[in-house]
């Protein structure tokens, strides 16, 4: 269980630039002159300023949302609007991983 929590997430904040790099410029295709905004959890803006200054040179506001979680991201553009939820994502892997390792531990223990 103990690498499933530290693991797991990892790889999904590694792979969200890539993700976060596909929207933006899927918004960004029939978007006029305008600021991106990203809506993040409390305690993640700098963080994500961070991020999204990597990925995209489009001008951009990040505001924190405490209505947010930690991985939650709400993008928008013009009335474009994009969610990202990587909890969403990391609950039914983290569920499969556990069921997994206890088959696992059921079958060492049994032979």
């Amino acid at each position: 269980d103990a690498i499933v929590e530290q693991v797991l997430p990892d790889v999904l904040h590694k792979t969200l630039g890539l993700r976060l790099k596909a929207e933006i410029e899927e918004l960004a295709h029939d978007a006029v002159d305008a600021d991106i905004t990203f809506l993040v959890a409390p305690g993640h803006v700098e963080a994500a300023e961070t991020l999204f200054s990597e990925i995209s040179s489009l001008p951009f506001v990040v505001t924190a949302d405490p209505a947010l979680a930690p991985g939650q991201i709400h993008m928008s553009l013009d009335r474009i609007e994009r969610e990202i939820d990587l909890s969403a994502v990391l609950t039914p892997l983290r569920d499969s991983l556990s069921a997994l390792d206890t088959l696992n531990e059921e079958t060492l223990a049994h032979g």
